[in-house]
C-alpha cells in the first residue's frame, strides 16, 4: 500500500499544496492531511500515530520533505529505524537520496 503524509504546522499554511505533490508523483497513494505544530512529538499527532499503526511490511509513506516527519534529527532518526526496521519504504520528494 502507498500512503502520503502532509502535515502543516500553522493555519496559515496549505496542507493541499503537499498533497498534490505527492499525488503527482503518486497518484494512487492515500493521503493522510494532518494541521498540527512539529514542535511536539509524533506520538502528539493524531493521524500520523493513525498511519503509523496501519504501516505493515511493504508499505511505502511519501512525504513532501523530511520536516514533515518529525520535528528533529533526533526524533526523525528514531522514527526512520522503526519504520525501516518494520520493512517500510520511506520516500521524501525535496531530499530523493535519503
Amino acid at each position: 500500500m502507498i500512503y502520503g503524509y502532509a502535515r502543516v504546522s500553522t493555519m496559515r499554511q496549505d496542507v493541499d499544496i503537499q498533497e498534490d505533490a505527492i499525488l503527482e508523483k503518486y497518484p494512487n497513494a492515500h493521503v493522510y492531511k494532518e494541521e498540527k505544530s512539529g514542535k511536539g512529538k509524533c506520538s502528539d499527532r493524531p493521524i500520523w500515530t493513525d498511519l503509523e499503526k496501519k504501516l505493515k511490511k511493504g508499505d511505502t509513506v511519501i512525504f513532501t520533505e523530511v520536516s514533515r516527519m518529525s520535528r528533529d534529527s533526533k526524533e526523525g532518526f528514531i522514527v526512520y529505524k522503526a519504520l525501516y526496521e518494520k520493512g517500510v519504504n520511506l520516500v521524501f520528494l525535496k531530499e530523493s537520496l535519503l
